[in-house]
């Protein structure tokens, strides 16, 4: 093992200590309560003040304990805010998506306004039951149902899900990069579009859409391992 860990080129290796490291301090940073943090930043600067080598390996730990407690903030957060159950009408801006969901299609959206008031909650998903031709950067004003249900999206908390009845998209994203991202989306899809298993797989592993990949694929993906190569988000 000495012997496998020593071929491994130098740089290579400072690089695989700093992911593990990070991935640690994230993953205990996600489970510490606050008590917990303070405590690991003393034990911290108490390491460092007796061993000043190890200086930016701790660092590179503190970072990642500071990710992880607010990545747990949020999905926290996000999990207790309320968000209206039932029938509704409101403006929503798209953030992220479309993500495959079954047969239908979800979107990751932002607040807007509910009625005609401004709301001021949580990210929510979108689901169309029919293909859409929504796209990030765009306000839509939706009317479905509504249903308080914290979840995760690609790794985004989401408090909850709305089932789209019918949409009207207001207006567009002007945001230059949006716009290209978008255009070059859509282009992926038209050059993949009637591939076969191929072309479908490479729209997964470019833009995230495996609406073209076969269920079983998928799951032997998922069962590999590998489901990650198909989950931009």
């Amino acid at each position: 093992m000495k012997t496998f860990w020593r071929s491994i080129p130098f740089t290579s290796r400072g690089m695989l200590l700093t992911a593990v490291v990070t991935w640690i301090g994230v993953g205990s940073g996600r489970i510490l309560p606050a008590g917990g943090m303070l405590l690991a930043a003393a034990v911290a600067a108490s390491v460092v003040l007796a061993r000043r080598k190890l200086t930016f390996w701790v660092v590179v730990l503190l970072v990642g304990l500071a990710s992880g407690f607010a990545s747990q903030a949020r999905d926290h957060a996000v999990g207790q805010a309320w968000v209206p159950d039932g029938p509704i009408s409101m403006e929503v801006g798209v953030l992220a998506g479309p993500y495959p969901f079954g047969d239908a299609h979800r979107y990751v959206v932002r607040h807007g306004s509910l009625g005609t008031s401004v709301w001021r909650g949580p990210p929510v998903t979108v689901v169309f039951e029919s293909t859409t031709d929504a796209r990030v950067g765009d306000v839509l004003m939706v009317h479905g149902s509504m249903r308080p249900e914290p979840t995760h999206v690609r790794g985004r908390p989401v408090a909850g899900t709305l089932q789209v009845d019918d949409y009207v998209r207001t207006r567009e994203s002007s945001n230059p990069f949006v716009r290209v991202g978008n255009a070059v989306r859509a282009r992926v899809m038209d050059e993949t579009a009637g591939g076969g298993p191929g072309r479908s797989l490479v729209a997964g592993f470019l833009i995230g859409d495996t609406g073209g990949v076969a269920a079983a694929d998928i799951e032997a993906m998922r069962q590999a391992g590998l489901s990650h190569f198909v989950a931009v988000s």
